[in-house]
């Protein structure tokens, strides 16, 4: 039950932290059109970069402030469930160890179904 409550409040805290300084700033630079200066980049998150990179999918075709949700929940799951999975383990070098290998795994894993999602979506 303990390691229930600590997922629910680590994923609500998360989401809040993830809204609040990186999705409504690239929102709010995403809705100003300010005129691109040479060499100034729009801001994206690492996310959607990750996603156009790996799946060469087209941004034009999926709503851009709903692809940011999608990223800030699958973001705050993945990291409620690896601080629920780093608190199973007692010994620090092995959680370590352990941490890393399943945040990489994890992270793969769900974005690879949130491009499931936004293929199935752009059809």
């Amino acid at each position: 039950m303990e390691e229930l409550i600590l997922f629910i409040l680590c994923f609500i805290f998360v989401f809040i932290i993830y809204q609040v300084f990186i999705i409504i700033p690239v929102k709010r630079n995403k809705n100003k059109k300010i005129k691109k200066k040479k060499g100034n980049k729009e801001k994206e998150i690492y996310e959607v970069k990750y996603l156009q990179a790996k799946y060469k999918f087209d941004l034009n075709k999926v709503n851009y402030n709903k692809l940011l949700n999608i990223c800030c929940f699958t973001s705050s799951f993945d990291i409620a469930l690896i601080v629920s999975f780093m608190e199973l383990i007692d010994n620090f070098f092995l959680k370590l160890i352990a941490t890393m290998v399943f945040s990489v795994a994890t992270i793969l894993v769900s974005y690879h179904f949130v491009y499931l999602y936004l293929r199935r979506k752009m059809k």
